[in-house]
């Protein structure tokens, strides 16, 4: 073995004993009353630790590298509600801090990002947390470095997670449910979004997801049912520079009360541009499959647009029906025949191996989730609402 590479070994291994032996864990409330006083005697590389309670606390500063968490790590066990009397977290150039297992409520007027605020090149990561119930926006970023959202919960507050300027955001296995003025919006920077939900969100237009500026984002796995839209786009609406890939994702029983159940791609200035690969766009209650108001029309590839009420293959996607492997047909959801998972696909469904060799396993977010095929009543707008109220 080299010894230059076991001397860097041997040092590697004494800066991580040394790191550890200083680390230092404070509990709230036995070492520190507050929240935030246990923050303020925390140093990089410490952990504060929260014990099971509510917390009327607002405003609160986190510090750099310093990991906070509940007890058990799960939202259930700690609640902080900042009673309308300000934000309940603020991040501002800092790096490195990890938020783990609360829940975050009662933050508002007069601060916007009611939930958390983060600015000015912070890097943080959100884990097991639930967001709901905050005037101002659930979150807001501006000019961040690179956040990161795992298993987080955002829902009825007056607006979802609001998102500007950042270098790189990722949301996996995130949930955005029952806000007002949208699920999220997105501005310039990088998104990515992996196995996350947005579900009765209501807003003007986008109101799963709205992206616009010169944002580019990807998201994977991802499902998009029940969001309603004044306007335009009741699921999603891409605008301005926004570039959006979509892969394997579910968008279905959507509305909108102009144009574009599923999704709307609008040019107001620039030139958004939208690809599709494997998706399911189905049973908009109002309003087209997809609709485009861009000299760039969607670019798809082995998706099933079927029994949209404004129409499935229309205006600027029509001529790319029946090539790339895109098709028309029922998915077959499995719906109450699998309750807990009603965007499953039946093991009969054309989603599930499709004929073109060039659209892999599946077609949306989920696979197979029921079986075998039995007759079951024909798929309605107010089926696919029923299966989230």
């Amino acid at each position: 073995m080299n010894a230059r590479f076991i001397v860097s070994l041997v040092a590697a291994i004494l800066l991580l004993t040394l790191q550890n032996a200083t680390a230092t864990t404070i509990h709230v409330p036995d070492d520190h009353a507050t929240i935030q006083g246990g923050i303020n005697a925390a140093a990089a590389g410490d952990t504060v630790v929260v014990a099971c309670g509510t917390y009327y606390e607002h405003d609160i500063i986190m510090r750099s590298g310093v990991c906070l968490t509940s007890e058990t790590g799960q939202p259930d066990c700690v609640t902080i509600d900042a009673l309308r009397l300000g934000r309940v977290f603020y991040y501002k150039e800092v790096e490195g801090p990890e938020l783990r297992g609360f829940t975050i409520t009662g933050g508002g007027f007069p601060s916007i990002g009611g939930g958390i605020m983060c600015l000015a090149s912070t890097s943080a990561v959100f884990r097991n947390c639930r967001v709901h119930g905050n005037e101002m926006g659930a979150v807001f970023c501006q000019g961040c470095s690179f956040l990161r959202f795992v298993d987080c919960s955002f829902y009825d507050n007056d607006h979802g997670v609001s998102c500007s300027s950042c270098l790189w955001c990722t949301f996996q296995d995130c949930t955005f449910e029952g806000n007002q003025d949208g699920g999220m919006t997105f501005g310039s920077g990088v998104v990515t979004l992996e196995r996350c939900t947005f579900r009765g969100n209501s807003g003007e237009s986008g109101a799963g997801l709205h992206c616009g500026g010169s944002s580019d984002l990807s998201l994977i796995d991802c499902l998009f049912v029940g969001n309603e839209a004044l306007e335009y786009g009741g699921g999603i609406c891409c605008e301005d520079d926004a570039h959006m890939d979509f892969t394997r994702c579910t968008i279905a029983g959507n509305s909108a009360g102009i144009e574009g159940g599923g999704i709307c791609v609008a040019t107001i200035s620039g030139q958004p541009y939208l690809t599709l690969d494997a998706c399911i766009i189905a049973f908009s209650g109002q309003g087209e499959g997809v609709s485009c108001f861009s000299y760039t029309p969607p670019q798809m590839t082995c998706c099933d647009i079927y029994g949209n009420d404004g129409g499935d293959w229309v205006g600027w996607i029509a001529d790319q029906y029946g090539v790339n492997g895109n098709f028309a047909a029922d998915p077959l959801f499995c719906g109450a025949l699998n309750p807990d998972r009603p965007y499953t696909l039946h093991e009969d469904s054309p989603c599930v191996f499709p004929e073109a060799g060039l659209c892999g396993e599946r077609i949306g977010a989920f696979g197979v989730g029921c079986g075998p095929f039995s007759p079951v009543l024909q798929t309605s707008w107010g089926a696919i609402k029923s299966l989230y109220q």
